[in-house]
């Protein structure tokens, strides 16, 4: 009954997308989208491929620094870069921000025999870089509209952040991070996916997750230097496409403001929590919305929207290949890998987990 529930949701949030995205292009007319589109040349089509691949480097770059810090030995790049392509890809299709994090995981053990909670641990220390980076946008924006002479604006989302980010500090300083992720666990279900420790014994993906938000603290306050650079990464990915949006919004003909750009980004963001998959509608929804309100032509919001699914369309269609090329073997049985595994807490020579059990971190 529970799963009826859950894909009645999904399905009706998926309909409520592409309701929206046939609103969006009926209302503002395919001819004035298609003529701000086709602006675009192939040399900018290149540049923002090339900007594409470039945030892309540095999101892996961002997961390399905290997996050898973890594991305290050297992966190869590729591995990174196929496990990341796996976590975009599943998380982007899926109708949550998260997701990808297992099948990441679950790559990085095949390829690399790194165990599955310390993948599981560092995916935890990239969303909580991601949550202080978005704060660092969001007073970077204020500060921004208080140059720009909007001191309304800025001191509104000056305060608005400092707000919210005492009410999570509080919430995790009261509650506590273990019993703030226990609640996150029960809600995706994975309280009910089998893990097996020698130390432990037999628990939940669930239960052992929240044992990993005490030693997230404990790792971000002995990492001070390294939490920096994987913020400086993840701000560098901003920029990247900031200049993205520059040179299709330059190719169109239309000039941005810096402190305009933030706000799209800052809402652009914001419609990854929708609930609906690979965030059909909401997507598009976020780009009409900060370009009416910084006055910019709707049009091109929707153009710039298309451009920006394209190349993340690429990166999705090489990490389904590189997923195909896992489930040759296992289709994805994360109980599976969980509960059993190898031998030397590994891989066999088939490529078959047998008697997998994970070391405590």
């Amino acid at each position: 009954m529970k799963k009826y529930i859950k894909h009645s949701i999904i399905i009706f949030s998926l309909l409520i997308g592409l309701f929206l995205i046939i609103w969006l292009y009926d209302h503002f007319g395919l001819r004035d989208i298609w003529f701000q589109f086709k602006k675009i040349q192939l040399w900018q089509w290149l540049l923002v491929f090339i900007l594409t691949i470039l945030i892309l480097f540095f999101k892996t770059l961002r997961l390399k620094f905290i997996i050898e810090d973890v594991i305290s030995r050297k992966i190869p790049f590729k591995t990174y870069l196929k496990s990341r392509l796996v976590e975009f890809t599943i998380s982007y299709l899926l109708p949550t921000v998260i997701g990808g994090e297992l099948p990441q995981a679950y790559v990085l053990k095949k390829d690399a025999g790194v165990p599955v909670m310390k993948g599981l641990f560092s995916a935890l220390i990239e969303k909580i870089i991601d949550a202080l980076s978005f704060f660092v946008l969001i007073f970077f924006t204020g500060i921004f509209l208080l140059i720009g002479g909007k001191s309304f604006f800025g001191w509104l989302i000056l305060i608005l952040t400092l707000a919210l980010f005492l009410i999570l500090y509080f919430l995790m300083e009261l509650v506590g991070v273990d019993k703030l992720l226990l609640f996150l666990s029960k809600i995706l279900g994975l309280n009910k996916v089998k893990y097996k420790s020698d130390v432990v014994g037999k628990t939940s993906v669930g239960e052992r997750i929240t044992t990993l938000g005490k030693e997230a603290s404990v790792y971000l306050r002995r990492r001070g230097t390294r939490l920096y650079w994987t913020i400086i990464f993840t701000l560098i990915s901003f920029v990247f496409w900031f200049l993205q949006a520059y040179v299709v919004l330059s190719a169109m003909g239309l000039r941005i403001q810096i402190d305009e750009m933030l706000i799209v980004k800052i809402l652009t963001l914001l419609s990854t929590f929708s609930p609906i998959p690979a965030d059909i509608g909401a997507f598009e929804g976020a780009y009409v919305v900060s370009f009416g309100l910084i006055n910019l032509p709707v049009q091109a919001a929707i153009a710039l929207s298309i451009v920006m699914r394209f190349f993340d369309f690429i990166l999705i269609i090489i990490g389904i290949f590189i997923i195909i090329h896992y489930t040759r073997k296992l289709v994805f049985n994360f109980a599976g890998l969980l509960e059993k595994g190898d031998e030397n807490n590994g891989v066999n020579a088939n490529g078959v987990n047998e008697s997998f059990e994970e070391k405590e971190l």
